[in-house]
């Protein structure tokens, strides 16, 4: 398998406390919803949609929901395990896959920025709606680990409140 790559992003700005109480229900804010919109507008120029991975928050939900407004994904998968899931648990999500050559994350802080500064052995913090992509210098996904990708590409778009 040649010619993998990883698309990682953070969710959009939320609000900071959910009518419910819960983290898990948090909702984007309008700043949120138009970072977004921005930052589908400059992924739609990938070439590759082919599997996504996405956090069941409400947050990661919602912006997933506006990207496919622009981006089809072949398919995606919805999983509590994703939800404020460490570096660690993302990895393993990740090494698991075997018949995709791209993979797309929605997912949280602190495991998404951890995930993308261990994969390549720089400090990445991630702010929200930050997208990196990462090419493994790996053939298969099962041999992913620490300082194993580059950083192809990275995009967070700026949006006044």
């Amino acid at each position: 398998m040649v010619g993998l790559q990883l698309h990682l992003i953070r969710h959009a700005k939320t609000e900071k406390l959910s009518p419910t109480g819960s983290d898990f229900d948090r909702r984007l804010l309008p700043k949120g919803i138009k970072q977004a919109k921005a930052l589908a507008i400059y992924l739609e120029n990938k070439q590759n949609f082919e599997f996504l991975l996405c956090s069941a928050a409400k947050r990661t939900q919602e912006t997933k929901n506006i990207l496919e407004e622009r981006l089809r994904f072949q398919s995606n998968v919805n999983l509590d395990t994703l939800y404020l899931a460490s570096n660690r648990e993302i990895l393993h999500l990740i090494c698991q896959q075997q018949e995709v050559k791209e993979i797309w994350i929605i997912g949280h802080n602190e495991g998404i920025s951890d995930l993308a500064s261990y994969l390549t052995g720089n400090n990445i913090h991630m702010k929200t709606s930050a997208y990196v992509c990462l090419t493994p210098t790996i053939d298969h996904w099962s041999h992913l680990t620490a300082n194993s990708c580059l950083v192809a590409d990275s995009f967070r778009p700026e949006i006044d409140d």
